[in-house]
């Protein structure tokens, strides 16, 4: 997943909760960003990955702060990480008084206040009492409200700013991928769309993505190739030459790799053959 663009069922409800446990061949989300914030509360294990490049860790009790366009990338640093998540629209909280535009919270905040609040959010939106959406876009008022006066950064600190050109470049290498992940892509094809030489590009893809750019290609591979397996009913050799690998041997290399098991323990169709 490249930029994720949030469907909401209802307009007048914008909310997206989810309860995520990673654990065993799924440790990982893929790097992403989106516009609206989306705060995470780590309930069990611990969580790492990178904001913009950044490096963060966060235990049990801690929330993290995935501000507004930061392209991120999460994976768990123990066997078993759960965690709450909270996707927050944007243009609601603006339309409802947030200023400025685009403020930019502390990233990982081990405030108990914070935690709480996330928590009673999400537990309302999954129980559905009477009135739950009522009260649910009042406590998120109410949480951003905790933010702004207690965790916004006044100024961007230093190392949080992506270096110029090449945020921008990662995002649009990232597009390229995604509309062309099904021909046989090469290094060399996707340095020449962002302009960059092969060894900054790779060491500053790396940084921002989590995986050098031929490896995050062959994920949203064999990402694509599972949903076929499992949804579309495609046997291993069509998943395979549909999502561009030249052959069945080298897609369940990677796709091994990746999920932990082989392409056939997810085809409808048994090893596909």
């Amino acid at each position: 997943m490249f930029y994720e663009s949030h469907v909401y069922p209802d307009p007048g409800y914008p909310v997206i909760c989810h309860s995520i446990r990673m654990q065993g061949d799924r440790n990982f989300v893929n790097a992403h960003w989106h516009e609206n914030y989306e705060l995470l509360h780590v309930m069990e294990g611990e969580l790492e990955g990178l904001l913009d490049g950044r490096k963060f860790h966060a235990r049990a009790g801690e929330t993290v702060v995935i501000n507004s366009g930061v392209m991120h990338y999460l994976h768990a640093a123990t066997p078993v990480c759960s965690y709450e998540c909270l996707i927050a629209n944007a243009d609601l909280l603006y339309q409802r008084g947030m200023q400025p535009d685009k403020p930019v919270f502390q990233e990982v905040l081990a405030d108990a206040e914070t935690a709480d609040r996330l928590h009673r959010i999400v537990q309302e939106h999954f129980q559905r009492p009477c009135l739950f959406q009522m009260n649910v876009l009042a406590q998120i008022d109410g949480l951003f409200v905790h933010l702004m006066r207690n965790f916004r950064q006044e100024h961007m600190e230093e190392g949080m700013a992506p270096v110029a050109g090449s945020h921008e470049a990662v995002k649009h290498a990232m597009r390229y991928i995604h509309a062309h992940y099904a021909e046989p892509l090469t290094l060399d094809d996707i340095c020449r769309q962002v302009g960059f030489a092969k060894n900054y590009f790779c060491r500053v893809f790396a940084e921002y993505a989590g995986l050098p750019p031929i490896r995050y290609l062959n994920h949203v591979r064999c990402e694509d190739a599972r949903r076929m397996l499992r949804a579309e009913g495609c046997t291993v050799a069509e998943a395979a030459q549909r999502c561009g690998f030249p052959n069945v041997s080298h897609f369940s290399q990677y796709y091994r790799k990746v999920n932990g098991h082989s392409p056939s323990v997810d085809s409808k169709n048994g090893s596909g053959k």
